[in-house]
């Protein structure tokens, strides 16, 4: 019996490497050469959009590991040829696909709390996705003609209190199908959640409670929400 040979991830190789104490910004791009090909891109995203230009048969053929990497010449009239500009038809369905992020302008148009108006305008735009940021030490990205009330509501520290606020109610009453919450880690360095003191309970429990919040007080509407942490790319440096 031939045994089947274990091929690493990309997590296991970045983690192996810092366990030998190499520096992974180093060492990455080793990895990567090291690594089959196919491996590669079926850990990413990169096969989503590969499988997107069809037919497509760079894959096809070849040993296991050596692809045959698909040439600019093939690859840009296809994209030309879909482009809305040229005559590339728009898809029924972008508004649910295609979104838009509304966090931290610096300026706004109207009275209203910049929460409220930024969600109005994205609906105004046509989108149905939408992405907000969600703080338990507050929003500075909503500033605009946001009342003292916002102070109250992140006093427990608890992120499910800031999404009760009257002002993220009526952002999230708008018939978004999708919207993302981008979320810090709740301890520590608050742009990783690699903090290595972190036993992330505290993200545990709070994200437990926003999400049986979201279950039930959007269980009609046709909707997914989405917990996003900041940059996760970023973050697997640290490792």
């Amino acid at each position: 019996m031939v045994e089947s040979q274990h091929r690493p991830t990309i997590l296991e190789s970045l983690i192996a490497r810092k366990k030998e104490a190499q520096p992974v910004h180093s060492t990455f791009s080793d990895i990567m050469t090291h690594l089959p090909r196919r491996s590669v891109l079926a850990q990413s995203t990169a096969l989503a959009a590969l499988a997107a230009l069809k037919p497509f048969n760079a894959l096809a053929a070849t040993p296991l590991g050596s692809p045959r990497l698909t040439p600019g010449a093939e690859i840009l009239p296809r994209v030309n040829a879909a482009r809305p500009l040229r005559g590339g038809a728009i898809p029924a369905d972008l508004k649910n696909t295609l979104g838009v992020t509304h966090y931290d302008g610096h300026y706004h148009l109207t009275d209203k709390p910049f929460l409220i108006e930024g969600a109005e305008a994205i609906r105004r735009l046509g989108m149905n996705v939408a992405k907000f940021w969600l703080h338990e030490e507050g929003l500075p990205g909503y500033g605009y003609n946001t009342d003292e009330t916002w102070k109250k509501s992140i006093s427990t520290g608890r992120l499910v209190d800031v999404l009760k606020h009257r002002d993220y109610v009526e952002a999230l009453s708008h018939p978004f199908t999708t919207v993302l919450l981008e979320v810090f880690a709740l301890k520590g360095d608050k742009s990783s959640f690699f903090e290595g003191d972190n036993d992330f309970k505290d993200e545990e429990g709070q994200f437990y409670e926003v999400a049986a919040y979201l279950f039930k007080t959007y269980a009609d509407p046709d909707i997914t929400f989405i917990l996003q942490d900041w940059e996760g790319d970023w973050m697997l440096r640290q490792l």
